[in-house]
């Protein structure tokens, strides 16, 4: 098995380091946009008690979604990977 592995890295090397690369820009933008949405919110209700309240019972209720539901929600409406 440690050949196969061995194998695949030295003949996909390239197409590996390109895939990981796409992962990380993925994930990263998303981590940004998140940031970018989320702590402003996230500031801003915590000075304004009734929107603090809305909020946390809303992701509290969305927290009781398990994470696999979500992924399958999501994979149609925003696609899978970069096109």
């Amino acid at each position: 098995m440690y050949e196969a592995i061995l194998t695949y890295f030295r003949q996909d090397s390239r197409d590996y380091a390109m895939l990981v690369l796409q992962h990380l820009r993925v994930s990263g933008f998303s981590v940004l946009v998140a940031l970018a949405i989320g702590l402003p919110l996230g500031i801003y209700s915590s000075f304004h008690e009734k929107l603090y309240n809305f909020f946390s019972g809303f992701f509290g209720i969305l927290s009781v979604i398990p994470s696999l539901a979500v992924l399958f929600i999501c994979i149609p409406i925003f696609g899978v990977g970069v096109v």
